[in-house]
């Protein structure tokens, strides 16, 4: 063999140790110790040993309805929009959307051995490759809702001010994400294994702060303007009507998701009152619906 080839033998191979060598010490910073192929076996074995059979079935079902029950709850609210009323509290169909992804992180914490956000490419289902033993995926339950809740958030909730809202969610989401890294029983606590555990986490977050300062706010009006409606806008699809109205408060503009009634009540030039309530966990929030 050549001298230059064996000089880039070896200097891919320092470049290959060294990204290992840069991994291992951000796994160990995390407090995640790597594991050799015989560990990950012996560990595979010992949570196969420690997991009960008949558990593990109930536990599968309890996966199943966990991920259709987004899709049962999104099909009532169309059924409702449909054949009854289309003025539905999209706040309490959300919250009822987030109780699922909180149940879901829920049980990835409390019984890792079963549970995990985790998720084969090729099995949607089960999570074994990182186990060494069958688990139950929660990823599927968990992404569904949170995107749910994502569009709420991010749609009709309106915040003069997200900077404290911000903090939240970032705080209660690191701390989720570390738990579910201290508690997940994988064999291999790879860097795409940890991203996701902490993308969970964030996710799952969002939901509980901007729902619970919604749900728990004060009833009261903290303060009321007088707005300018700017524009309203009707969109029609098979799942049904989403009305928004544009209104101005002092040149802030927002855009509300609206019921039929008050989409009806109001015309472009028209004043609307604007509400700003103080939230549950202190978090202010602009609406036009008197809570």
């Amino acid at each position: 063999m050549s001298k230059e080839k064996q000089n880039d033998k070896k200097k891919s191979s320092t470049k290959e140790y060294s990204k290992i060598s840069r991994k291992n010490l951000l796994l160990k910073s995390l407090g995640i110790k790597q594991l050799s192929k015989k560990e990950q076996k012996r560990l595979g074995k010992t949570i196969a040993n420690e997991q009960n059979s008949d558990t593990f079935c109930k536990c599968k079902y309890v996966g199943r309805v966990l991920t259709f029950s987004p899709f049962a709850i999104l099909l009532l609210a169309i059924m409702q929009s449909i054949f009854i009323s289309d003025n539905i509290n999209s706040l309490y169909f959300v919250s009822t959307i987030a109780v699922i992804s909180v149940v879901s992180v829920l049980l990835c914490l409390f019984k890792p051995l079963y549970f995990t956000p985790w998720s084969d490419d090729d099995n949607k289902w089960k999570s074994d490759s990182m186990f060494g033993t069958p688990m139950v995926s929660l990823s599927f339950p968990i992404g569904v809702s949170v995107s749910i809740c994502m569009v709420y958030v991010f749609t009709m909730v309106h915040y003069p001010d997200p900077t404290l809202l911000v903090l939240y969610i970032v705080g209660l989401g690191i701390f989720l994400g570390f738990l579910l890294c201290i508690r997940c029983r994988a064999q291999r606590k790879t860097l795409k294994l940890i991203g996701i555990m902490f993308v969970v986490g964030i996710c799952v977050s969002i939901s509980i702060v901007v729902l619970s300062n919604a749900i728990f706010a004060n009833r009261e009006p903290f303060q009321t303007y007088a707005g300018e409606v700017t524009d309203k806008d009707l969109f029609t699809s098979s799942k049904g009507h989403s009305r928004i109205i544009d209104v101005t408060v002092y040149q802030d503009e927002f855009s509300f998701h609206i019921t039929k009634d008050i989409y009806d009540q109001y015309s472009v030039g028209d004043r609307i009152p604007v509400y700003f309530y103080s939230g549950g966990l202190g978090i202010p929030f602009v609406d036009i619906i008197k809570h």
